[in-house]
């Protein structure tokens, strides 16, 4: 008995040093991509979920953002539909979808201007 309680508090004692390690983030890295297109997406902002981290993208649409592995990651871009993903280990490829509404909007302003084409012209 007197032999276990020393092997017992070393192995308490490892388990809280070692504990706090295991937490650590990682540096998460990835792409973002148009999804119909396949150009990379400049400027986007990446988050973690629940927490006060983000960064944005660079010109070929990478980022890396400190996280963990389970964490979910959000990405929104203006005139894109925002998306969340589950963050892996792993380098991840992330696509976004154009948002529909941008592409109603250039639809809208085409039909205004046939409008305003077939106005009458006053001569003063």
């Amino acid at each position: 008995m007197k032999q276990s309680v020393p092997f017992l508090l070393l192995v308490i004692t490892i388990f809280l040093f070692t504990s706090p390690l295991l937490a650590q983030p990682l540096l998460l890295k990835g792409k973002v991509a148009n999804l119909t297109s396949k150009d990379p997406v400049q400027g986007a902002t990446i988050a973690i979920k629940n927490f006060k981290t983000a960064t944005s993208t660079n010109s070929a649409g990478e980022f890396a953002i400190n996280g963990k592995p389970g964490d979910v990651i959000v990405i929104s871009y203006v005139g894109f539909e925002s998306k969340s993903v589950k963050a892996t280990g792993e380098h991840m490829e992330i696509p976004l979808t154009p948002s529909s509404s941008v592409l109603n909007a250039k639809g809208m302003v085409d039909k205004a201007l046939v409008n305003v084409r077939q106005l009458p012209t006053i001569i003063i």
